[in-house]
């Protein structure tokens, strides 16, 4: 899968654009994201990998949203947002109604974002969690 060429990729890249100017709508879809996420960890243990993967995404742009921390660029917390807003669409390139394979698209563009992130993920990790775990 390109996500370059992902027509419902784009979609979700232009609404994440469009609401990241609304605090509220960006805790909304970070909510639902969350519930998602719950709801598919309960569903499939085996998906665990992708939920910790969203949960950790959804940490980074909620602390970012709160001014928390700024550390990360821009570019790269509105392609998370825009990752999380895929993947709370069930309608996307695989149906995530679709037994067996409906979330194969999802886990792969979650692994294709956070291969594009993975230095700011690293940083959040040791600059943001670190602090706040101790």
């Amino acid at each position: 899968m390109s996500e370059d060429k992902n027509k419902f990729f784009i979609r979700a890249f232009e609404n994440a654009k469009r609401i990241f100017s609304n605090k509220e709508k960006v805790l909304e879809t970070l909510d639902n994201a969350f519930k998602k996420s719950i709801d598919l960890e309960n569903e499939n243990g085996e998906i665990s990998s992708l939920t910790e993967k969203v949960k950790l995404f959804i940490l980074m742009i909620q602390s970012y949203v709160k001014g928390e921390y700024r550390e990360v660029p821009f570019k790269s917390i509105l392609l998370i947002f825009a990752g999380l807003i895929y993947f709370i669409n069930p309608f996307d390139l695989i149906g995530d109604f679709i037994p067996g394979i409906g979330y194969i698209d999802d886990i792969g563009l979650i692994l294709w974002i956070l291969k594009s992130v993975e230095e700011d993920v690293i940083q959040f990790k040791e600059n943001y969690l670190a602090v706040k775990g101790s």
